[in-house]
């Protein structure tokens, strides 16, 4: 059985394993080996807990990817495309995030330390439930609580009927209402540069 990753745009494979059994080792092999995987496509592909550290997955996508558990040290992400993919746990501690679309990514405590995030603001609350994972960016903010990931504004309108219809007690509902409220001081205190030019900032896409 052959296995192949191909560009996600010209599908010119980039990486061919004999080998490999799943698309998860077919990565893992083409990292070790040093192939450049940038433009992948890994959409919806299940590399949960793979070592993909230093990888170049520059303008990959992996929308819907399973990345939870996964060693993306060092690893270059810019322009990727992780919008709905699954980077819990994920270790990105100096992975280079910038200009990736991130968007209903569940991030619950993945691990960033020193990672460049570009024009991307990333706070994480451990919450009494599920984590709070909000995502600003000039344009915007956007949170995550549990499986729901709406923006800032609809969260402030609508939390007290989400967490009664996820099953909150009433103390757990007031404890995030408060959760949100930071995060609103917390992106008060964000200074972003003023860009020449740029009429429409860039924003987490919904």
């Amino acid at each position: 059985m052959r296995i192949d990753i191909l560009n996600r745009y010209t599908h010119a494979v980039l990486y061919s394993s004999a080998t490999a059994e799943t698309i998860k080792q077919a990565a893992e092999e083409a990292v070790k080996g040093g192939a450049n995987l940038s433009g992948a496509d890994l959409s919806g592909a299940y590399l949960g807990g793979a070592n993909l550290s230093g990888a170049d997955l520059s303008g990959a996508y992996l929308g819907g990817a399973n990345l939870s558990g996964a060693y993306l040290g060092g690893a270059n992400l810019s322009g990727a495309n992780l919008s709905r993919a699954n980077l819990s746990g994920a270790d990105l501690s100096r992975a280079n995030l910038s200009g990736a679309d991130l968007s209903r990514a569940n991030l619950s405590g993945a691990y960033l330390s020193g990672a460049n995030l570009g024009d991307l603001k990333i706070l994480q609350v451990g919450g009494s439930v599920h984590f709070l994972i909000a995502l600003s960016t000039p344009g915007g903010i956007e949170v995550r609580i549990g499986c729901h990931h709406k923006p800032i504004a609809d969260w402030l309108e609508h939390y007290r009927a989400i967490g009664k219809a996820n099953n909150y007690t009433p103390a757990q509902i007031a404890e995030y209402g408060l959760h949100l409220k930071y995060v609103v001081a917390w992106a008060k205190t964000i200074k972003w540069p003023k860009k020449a030019g740029v009429a429409n900032p860039a924003k987490v896409r919904p």
